[in-house]
């Protein structure tokens, strides 16, 4: 639940409008403040850093949920190694829980998580050529 609009400035009320339109921004708590600053963001590329365990994949992971509604919006995750994706509060983890109970399918051999077929595709990579997939 947002705070009342008067005394948000417009790019948080924005954020706000598109979360309560969005079925697939799911986390389970609210953004944080510095969250909320680095969602409102309206550059295609924003630097968020901090220290560890400073809930960055987390606010990487609700940007790139933030427009999975909208039509041929696509985001990608990386992480430097296929470890570091699939650890527990990684980015498989963090889509396998705010995604369930949604009409999004996970594709494991892409992996990816597509929203409405057609709408939106989260896609979470490793550019490292040799951290393959756990068989």
């Amino acid at each position: 639940m947002a705070p009342p609009e008067s005394i948000l400035p417009e790019p948080i009320q924005r954020v706000y409008r598109l979360i309560e339109e969005n079925p697939y921004f799911r986390p389970p708590w609210k953004p944080y403040p510095k969250q909320l600053l680095f969602l409102s963001a309206l550059e295609q590329n924003v630097l968020y850093g901090g220290a560890a365990f400073g809930a960055k994949t987390v606010a990487q992971m609700m940007r790139a949920l933030l427009y999975a509604h909208v039509p041929g919006y696509a985001a990608v995750c990386f992480r430097r190694t296929f470890p570091e994706l699939e650890e527990p509060g990684g980015f498989i983890d963090l889509s396998h829980q705010w995604l369930s109970g949604t009409n999004a399918s996970w594709h494991a051999l892409a992996m990816a998580a597509e929203c409405t077929p057609g709408v939106g595709q989260i896609l979470i990579a490793c550019p490292n050529g040799h951290a393959k997939p756990h068989q």
